[in-house]
């Protein structure tokens, strides 16, 4: 995967039109959009006009589109609610196809929009690739010994602070992986496609159309090394993410013995 970066200055831009073969075996297109600047509105549609059509000579197919209305900043929502209106307006003619997105570096907004952006432009293969078939090796292999390394002592507590940021980095990782979930399980449904049933020494992943629509069993890590706590921070914070995507009701906490209900997401733990 190659990703470009092309500057919005004028002198760039012109660059950047006489060259046909940048924008050739194009994926996804980003456009970044000035939300708090409506004066140059008139200049930003008349470069996506040029450049999407410039798109539309050397490639057979044109590619995704994302726009970005950006520094949509959470302390000026209410002062940015007509020049949102004025943006859509100016851009009307995507809205059949494009997707539109208010972001912010403020939050995670931007982050989540480049995120869906790719996860709809790039191939089904690497999305099941990274996404589903390898989440639960993922975690073991990557996400567990890179988050061990701010934890080193298993025995003591996680400082509150550390707590907050590992829940965070979690929900971020859950809510990539529910957008896979969430198209695997509208093929599932539809036929197109069997979602994998993975064993990884302990633990489990199994999408069952009768039971629950997501159940991961999966051990608490102890007998690897790892703080337990650490381990229940992470998986708590990636099933919030996932179930905030899927828009399900919120995972009820480990411990309890109820089977989980159609429809909803559950962590449990294996007995030592």
């Amino acid at each position: 995967m190659f990703v470009a970066d092309f500057g919005g200055q004028k002198m760039l831009r012109t660059q950047h039109l006489e060259q046909a073969h940048l924008w050739q075996d194009i994926s996804i297109l980003i456009f970044v959009v000035d939300a708090q600047d409506t004066g140059s509105l008139a200049e930003a549609k008349k470069y996506l006009e040029e450049v999407w059509q410039l798109i539309g000579k050397v490639n057979p197919k044109k590619p995704a589109l994302s726009i970005f209305l950006h520094k949509y900043d959470k302390l000026k929502r209410k002062k940015l609610a007509k020049n949102v209106s004025k943006c859509i307006a100016a851009f009307r003619d995507y809205l059949g196809f494009a997707s539109f997105y208010l972001t912010t570096i403020d939050d995670g907004s931007s982050n989540m929009a480049i995120i869906q952006s790719l996860y709809f432009a790039l191939p089904d293969l690497m999305l099941k690739r990274l996404l589903e078939q390898e989440f639960l090796t993922h975690f073991e292999s990557d996400v567990l010994p890179r988050f061990s390394k701010l934890v080193p002592d298993a025995s003591k507590s996680i400082p509150e602070d550390l707590r907050v940021e590992l829940r965070n980095s979690g929900i971020m990782f859950g809510k990539t992986y529910g957008l896979g979930l969430q198209e695997s399980w509208m093929k599932y449904l539809t036929g197109q496609y069997s979602p994998p049933s993975q064993k990884l020494s302990t633990n489990t992943l199994a999408v069952s159309r009768k039971g629950p629509l997501f159940l991961v069993t999966i051990s608490n890590y102890r007998d690897s090394g790892y703080s337990p706590d650490l381990a229940t921070t992470l998986l708590d914070g990636i099933l919030e993410g996932i179930s905030g995507t899927l828009r399900l009701p919120r995972p009820r906490s480990s411990g309890r013995k109820r089977q989980p209900s159609r429809g909803r997401l559950e962590r449990k733990k294996l007995p030592k």
